[in-house]
């Protein structure tokens, strides 16, 4: 947090949020940052900067393809690695289409579940709506599109994709 404090400048959070400028400002930092996009705009508070950190830049980092990630239970991987990395990464690019996968069925849905609300106008946490609004799913787009058969088709740049934004396997 210290580099987004450097990064932000002098400004407080809740001064860059209070202005369109502000938030642009805010939205960039969220969208090149994992680590601020989980523990800030998903409101995160148990992610602390000396584990998480080091694992969202491992997260981040495009030269490794392949990634795994081996950190004790209640350290919060699945949160982490799982959830805030494909809500983040479909936050970066609309039309990214994600796979969940885990040991079971069940375990990849509860997976997907956690991200859907990161998105629904109903969940997502406010500064989420406000730095990436045209993300949120509305009642409206929920009811009429799979978003409720358990795998969600979320708003895309291009209007031809069928496929699910987000896919529990």
């Amino acid at each position: 947090m210290a580099e987004a404090a450097r990064t932000l400048g002098n400004s407080s959070l809740a001064e860059l949020m209070a202005t369109p400028e502000g938030r642009q400002v805010v939205r960039r930092y969220a969208v090149d940052h994992l680590f601020f996009f989980a523990r800030v705009v998903q409101k995160n508070p148990l992610m602390v900067e000396d584990l998480h950190g080091p694992l969202c830049e491992f997260l981040e980092d495009p030269k490794a393809k392949k990634k795994l990630v081996l950190i004790p239970r209640g350290h919060l991987k699945t949160t982490l690695a799982a959830k805030d990395y494909a809500a983040w990464s479909y936050v970066k690019n609309h039309d990214v289409r994600v796979g969940i996968f885990s040991s079971t069925e069940d375990k990849a849905a509860d997976i997907l579940e956690g991200i859907k609300r990161s998105f629904h106008e109903d969940t997502a946490t406010p500064m989420m709506k406000q730095l990436f609004p045209e993300c949120i799913v509305t009642r409206k787009w929920s009811n009429k599109k799979p978003w409720s058969k358990g795998t969600p088709l979320m708003p895309r740049n291009t209007h031809y994709a069928k496929e699910n934004t987000f896919h529990a396997m």
